[in-house]
């Protein structure tokens, strides 16, 4: 049974890829990863940079490592899935079948906004929910907010603040995804060609930034047929 190893986009634990499990989308295992804070990691210190993460969950990616396994990342976890797998190229680990990234532009799409994790409240609120970068549902309930805030704002601390290195290319294929209606575009997506010497698949999925649930099945769809490609 095929792997899909799952990292988090800004504010996720790992539950919130339960769902795919449960889809019947062939016999797809995703198994979500958890950073400190959120989840089963709740009491642990929140990261608040992208290398910070990237080592967090290289070290939590290593035991899948033995068997063919695929990575997913969606938005911030799209940056952690490029550099979870130039870490394992640099330390001669077995990298993923495919890279699967979504609902992000690539190393040399432009970040219009370095300082929304400074913003009071209601202003952060406003941008995240511009942005779509967190669900409606979870930016309309207090008690959720008053839960998720601080880990929104370390995560988009982290995006804010981080400078992509100088990119080594790598050799494995690579299939983006992207909503019809998501602020990240089509030619933002064809970025993503800049990582890998092998020719990347764009995909176009029917919705906003959070395609990914809110079209779940056609998203899943697709990329099963990309992992059987």
């Amino acid at each position: 049974m095929p792997k899909i190893i799952c990292l988090p986009f800004a504010g996720a634990s790992k539950y919130a890829y339960n769902q795919f499990n449960n889809m019947g989308v062939g016999s797809l295992d995703f198994i979500g990863l958890d950073l400190p804070g959120r989840g089963m990691r709740f009491n642990e210190p929140l990261l608040r940079s992208i290398d910070e993460m990237t080592h967090d969950l290289y070290n939590q990616i290593l035991p899948f490592t033995n068997e063919p396994y695929y990575l997913f990342g969606h938005s911030m976890g799209a940056i952690l899935g490029q550099r979870i797998c130039e870490k394992l190229h640099e330390l001669d680990k077995p990298l993923p079948k495919k890279l699967l990234l979504s609902g992000r532009g690539g190393p040399d799409t432009e970040i219009t906004h370095r300082e929304w994790h400074k913003l009071p409240p209601n202003d952060f609120k406003k941008k995240v929910f511009e942005l779509g970068g967190s669900p409606k549902e979870v930016l309309d309930n207090p008690e959720l907010m008053e839960l998720m805030e601080p880990i929104l704002r370390a995560d988009f601390e982290a995006v804010e603040t981080y400078l992509y290195p100088k990119i080594n290319k790598l050799d494995i294929p690579v299939s983006v995804y992207y909503g019809s209606h998501d602020k990240c575009t089509k030619e933002e997506c064809e970025n993503w060609q800049v990582i890998s010497d092998k020719k990347i698949t764009l995909t176009e999925i029917s919705g906003n930034h959070f395609f990914i649930f809110s079209n779940a099945q056609q998203f899943l769809n697709c990329l099963k047929q990309d992992i059987d490609a």
